[in-house]
């Protein structure tokens, strides 16, 4: 390894998970590609999978990452390494209707909204079954606890976001922020996710039971997509 240490190699690694995580990226054995889906813009749910072999991902992540000397360490070898780590390592990919043995990729299953959005949408589903009005903050704190159960990386204020946005049409919710914030008669102004129809209420505060109740929940309902 030369001039570099195992920390370097660590570091490297890492910066791959992370990156692979980010994007949502899956390895497929056979094609020897690396897939993730990309929305075309910002707001629409439509896209089209992105296909890279191992070498082009290695000179993205590369390009658009922090700089260190060990950046020469991202190479394929250690792109495989990571995502078989992050369990993101398929045989295959296949189109399948129906639930794909967990060996293989189905491309069919993120056909408009990839994981993490997938993930946010069990969420809101789940919030919008029992009725309930969120103010952003406690959302906030609900999406942690889901995703560090689910082992996703756990969003920062932008990234979730971005995530309710993507979604909340799909829940039916509205985001409800800025200048249109939800208001509670008797209760306040709030930044919230409001269920389409249902303006008298809000939560702002779970209880450990029902955040645990919502964790499972949501877990479960993602599981059956």
């Amino acid at each position: 390894m030369g001039k570099y240490t195992e920390q370097d190699r660590e570091i490297a690694l890492e910066i791959i998970k992370m990156w692979l995580n980010e994007n949502d990226a899956a390895y497929l054995a056979k094609e020897n590609i690396i897939v993730y889906w990309q929305h075309f813009s910002p707001d629409s749910k439509k896209g089209e999978y992105v296909k890279l072999k191992p070498l082009e991902a290695c000179r993205i992540i590369k390009a658009t990452r922090a700089g260190f000397e060990a950046m020469k360490l991202i190479k394929t070898d250690l792109l495989l390494l990571a995502a078989q780590e992050t369990e993101r390592a398929y045989k295959q990919g296949i189109y399948s209707r129906s639930n794909a043995p967990s060996e293989y990729f189905n491309y069919c299953r993120s056909k408009h909204f990839n994981q993490f959005e997938l993930l946010t949408l069990c969420i809101l589903q789940e919030l919008v079954g029992r009725g309930w009005n969120i103010e952003a903050v406690c959302l906030g704190k609900l999406m942690t606890k889901v995703f560090e159960a689910k082992g996703f990386a756990i969003p920062n204020r932008v990234f979730r976001w971005r995530l309710l946005r993507a979604v909340a049409e799909e829940a039916g919710m509205t985001v409800r922020d800025r200048l249109n914030r939800l208001t509670v008669y008797g209760v306040g102004r709030f930044v919230a996710l409001q269920i389409d129809g249902i303006d008298d209420s809000i939560r702002t505060e779970l209880s450990d039971e029902e955040i645990k109740e919502l964790v499972n929940d949501s877990l479960r309902r993602f599981a059956l997509i």
